[in-house]
């Protein structure tokens, strides 16, 4: 009768002990069978700067596991226009987590700049989130002109170079920019703000010449004028165009 207790309980034992290992091994093969997925929320719409200044934009991203085993996820830039840098190339974390990238917009010209971020894992699949960056003109570009300012005039035959200074000051209030040199009356500079364009006052009198007709375009750090001379006593008339570089 012990004997047949001893048998049975041994026997029970190698069940047992059969079962679990079975258990286990089914456990393993149910999460195997589970592929890690993941989830990525951010900011949604557009993010919208001035043109002509520099601005810190911050995006949040929250990463979450959706199924699986959680991994690591690496967040990178993918998409970036020229003017648009991350001040962090990438960041890598286990979820569920967060990271909020820093970026800097400095842009001239106003449109619209598609920016993306790339999310990535080793045993995931790849996402694309993508942002739109809207650089909006600045109406008060006159302010970029400031500044001290070399020239270079060419004129027509028979115009003697004159007209407006070869080195001229600007100062610049928020819509208008006023060119001061030292034998040109100080005049103004309007810039359409967005499109590099700019006209100037007409009908200035100075050094015994009128200056009429004028237009004028504008990129970073030069100015281009055209514009008509008159000699007051009418020795001549013609055009001439100043170029300014600051």
């Amino acid at each position: 009768m012990k004997c047949n207790r001893q048998l049975f309980l041994y026997s029970m034992t190698i069940f047992l002990g059969a079962f679990s290992n079975c258990s286990k091994k089914m456990s393993q093969l149910s999460v195997a069978k589970v592929p890690f997925t993941y989830s990525v929320t951010a900011q949604s719409g557009d993010f919208i700067v001035q043109q002509y200044v520099d601005t810190l934009i911050h995006i949040k991203l929250s990463i979450s596991t959706t199924g699986g085993i959680s991994d690591t996820v690496t967040l990178t830039p993918y998409i970036v226009p020229k003017g648009i840098t991350f001040i962090e190339s990438s960041s890598t974390g286990l979820p569920d987590f967060s990271w909020t990238f820093a970026i800097k917009v400095a842009i001239d010209s106003p449109g619209n700049y598609p920016v993306s971020i790339r999310t990535s894992s080793p045993s995931g699949d790849t996402k694309y989130l993508d942002f739109n960056f809207i650089v909006t003109p600045d109406s008060f570009c006159a302010l970029t002109l400031a500044g001290n300012y070399r020239g270079n005039t060419t004129c027509s035959p028979g115009v003697p170079l004159g007209g407006i200074d070869n080195n001229v000051q600007i100062i610049a209030y928020n819509d208008k920019a006023i060119v001061e040199g030292s034998s040109t009356p100080s005049f103004n500079l309007t810039p359409v703000c967005g499109t590099g364009n700019l006209f100037f006052s007409s009908n200035l009198s100075g050094a015994g010449v009128t200056i009429n007709e004028t237009s004028g375009t504008f990129t970073n750090d030069t100015i281009l004028l055209n514009y008509q001379v008159i000699e007051n006593t009418g020795l001549f008339d013609g055009t001439c165009q100043t170029v300014l570089t600051r």
